[in-house]
């Protein structure tokens, strides 16, 4: 839930208005030391940082096909996938800024049907 709420609606879902957003979790190196115990807290780890980047990228995924080719611009230029750094939260940030709020993207439709609506029939 964390990867795309705001700070504000964090504090609120846990009531405490001095809380602050858990930091994404960076990319885990294999430990030099392979004891027993080493590799099992890497693993457990690595098991905490996939479920958080796969949630990322099924977010970015979801957003990409729910507005075609609006993520497009944050694509890597030469593969056509998104670059690690992009996290869930920058896409539906941007995504927001791209099409602005829904009272204003209803004005829009509402100005262009008017206009579709006004024109004159020519058979």
């Amino acid at each position: 839930m964390f990867l795309v709420e705001k700070e504000l609606n964090y504090q609120i879902r846990i009531n405490d208005p001095l809380a602050k957003l858990p930091v994404l979790q960076p990319r885990l190196v294999r430990p030099t030391d392979e004891t027993g115990t080493a590799m099992k807290t890497f693993r457990h780890e690595v098991l905490s940082w996939r479920m958080e980047h796969d949630c990322n990228l099924d977010a970015q995924a979801l957003l990409d096909e729910k507005f075609l080719g609006i993520l497009n611009p944050l694509k890597h230029a030469k593969v056509g996938t998104f670059t690690s750094a992009l996290t869930a939260r920058d896409a539906f940030d941007y995504v927001k800024k791209a099409i602005g709020s829904t009272a204003i993207s209803n004005k829009k439709c509402l100005v262009h049907l008017a206009a579709i609506l006004q024109r004159k029939y020519i058979p």
